[in-house]
């Protein structure tokens, strides 16, 4: 009798403190932004005048909503709509890397003209019931006490003035693991994998386009 009481009081207990964490106010987490990593700079720049155009954001709206069994959503709480900061985190790393001889957001002009699309942009962070309930024993033992599970998958296009596609680039990077007390290399801090996987996506785009070098540089010319 006394067991089946422990058991349904902590149960109880599970609940309340779950329940009380989902009903905090978004305005208490903190804001996302994609942050570039300030690597080396690209060796010599692709010489031509590019124009950022418009970036479309066409992933699935749950990516950026929370939920009670899949998680905490990172891009839920943004400083923007998140083809604006994804917009712009891009135009501060191509321009940070010297990419191309020059690179601005003109509405006019250019030899040619950049936009994208973000397929998925998203972060999970489950927490498991289980370091809820057990309190101190979560910090003790090696136990999985946080899922993390993201994506990131974004298209850019090169295009002339006129409007005919040069080239079409594209990179994905998925991460998902476990966190526990001992191995949680992201701390408390949502965003951190997101960011190094939205990173890995422009390093690979950018890559794509220096080994295009020779087709961008003939199709600014025409």
């Amino acid at each position: 009798m006394k067991l089946a009481q422990d058991i349904t009081g902590r149960a109880i207990i599970c609940f309340i403190l779950v329940s009380f964490t989902w009903a905090l106010p978004a305005c208490s987490r903190p804001i996302f932004t994609p942050t570039i990593i300030q690597g080396a700079t690209e060796k010599t720049a692709i010489p031509v005048h590019v124009r950022l155009a418009q970036i479309v954001d066409a992933s699935p709206a749950d990516d950026q909503q929370d939920s009670w069994w899949s998680g905490q959503s990172t891009t839920s709480v943004m400083a923007g709509p998140l083809a604006n900061v994804v917009a712009e985190a891009i135009f501060n790393d191509f321009r940070f890397r010297g990419l191309f001889a020059k690179f601005d957001k003109t509405e006019t002009g250019g030899d040619l003209v950049l936009s994208g699309t973000v397929y998925r942009f998203y972060e999970r962070r489950n927490e498991h019931l289980w370091t809820w309930c057990c309190g101190l024993l979560g910090a003790l033992l090696p136990f999985p006490s946080r899922t993390e599970t993201g994506e990131v998958a974004l298209q850019l296009t090169l295009s002339r003035p006129d409007g005919a596609v040069v080239k079409t680039f594209r990179g994905r990077s998925v991460f998902i693991g476990s966190q526990s007390s001992y191995s949680d290399t992201t701390g408390s801090n949502p965003g951190v994998s997101l960011n190094r996987a939205f990173n890995d996506v422009l390093s690979q785009i950018r890559q794509q386009m220096i080994d295009n070098h020779d087709l961008i540089l003939t199709q600014a010319s025409k």
